[in-house]
């Protein structure tokens, strides 16, 4: 019996030590370590790593396993404290600021509009010529330009960060097209959709969470920049790297969000016993006023419940 047991408590190590391996909290430790021996490399730790690992292996393995232990305590809760600080480093990525930063947030915020308004300007230049007569260069442009817009929210909600941006651009766009107000109305439409619709949409916030985990070990990091001068260019290179991969995970995240309410939004309708909008025009003059209903509730004596068969 004790012999499973130990085989069962090995496995689950192993499992832990690889998942601990392959973490932010990891390297970050181990790029201390690095750094520690490159300042202190004259004394010769640098090439006393292949005595250590031998002083290693001569441990008992008990010892050996009480290191693994260790090691494993450590990082874990690293790495444990650091996802307590996700969704403030996200929404500091996005660019929500302190007070004392809103000259810095109204001047990127300015400067964004009016790069946004010029790509809007130069869309509908484009979008006037006919598609026939335009030249390969400006057809390019066009699906450019296209592209960039869906990252640009309107001029009132735009953000100082690019990330920012992509998120805001996704919240608002179920308003503009169906008159539904994406966050508020977000947790009610949460609790319709479909188990498989949910897991895509929790792996796909879960991608944002870990960026921001791994960018903020990138910007500590640089904490090891006395020990060793190779560490600032380090961090600095893997900051602008996770936030390149937070950038695209926001795309698939801001994609999925607005599918959500293509696919699935008149379930608020039939789950609130709203009559259901018959045409795209009438569906925009309903949706406010749900989306109003939902958010404050209503006294009017309009629109009259309907009765839906049970499944």
């Amino acid at each position: 019996m004790l012999t499973k047991f130990w085989e069962g408590v090995g496995s689950k190590l192993s499992e832990r030590f690889i998942a601990a391996v392959f973490s932010p909290a990891f390297a970050f430790w181990i790029g201390g370590a690095l750094a520690w021996a490159w300042r202190n490399r004259s004394r010769g730790y640098l090439g006393n790593l292949d005595a250590w690992g031998r002083r290693l292996n001569t441990l008992p393995t008990f010892a050996q396993a009480a290191l693994v232990i260790l090691v494993l305590l450590g990082v874990t809760a690293s790495g444990f404290v650091a996802q307590r600080f996700s969704l403030p480093v996200l929404r500091l990525l996005e660019g929500y600021w302190w007070r004392w930063l809103r000259p810095l947030r109204d001047a990127l915020v300015t400067r964004k509009q009016r790069r946004f308004g010029k790509w809007g300007d130069q869309w509908q230049e484009l979008q006037a010529i006919d598609e026939r007569d335009l030249t390969r260069r400006q057809y390019e442009e066009l699906v450019s330009l296209e592209d960039r817009l869906r990252g640009a929210p309107p001029s009132a909600r735009v953000m100082p960060t690019r990330l920012g941006n992509i998120l805001r651009a996704a919240e608002g766009r179920p308003e503009d097209r169906y008159g539904l107000d994406g966050v508020r109305c977000w947790p009610r439409l949460w609790l319709m959709l479909p188990d498989t619709t949910r897991a895509e949409l929790t792996t796909s916030h879960g991608s944002l969470d870990a960026g921001a985990v791994g960018w903020l070990w990138s910007v500590l990091f640089v904490v090891w920049t006395p020990l060793a001068w190779w560490a600032a260019p380090v961090g600095i290179a893997a900051a602008v790297f996770m936030y390149r991969e937070l950038l695209a995970s926001a795309d698939v995240f801001g994609e999925l969000f607005v599918s959500a309410y293509d696919l699935y939004r008149l379930s608020l309708y039939e789950a609130t016993r709203w009559p259901l909008p018959s045409t795209p025009e009438k569906e925009r003059q309903t949706g406010p006023l749900l989306d109003e209903y939902l958010w404050r509730g209503s006294d009017e004596s309009t629109p009259k419940f309907v009765s839906r068969p049970r499944a």
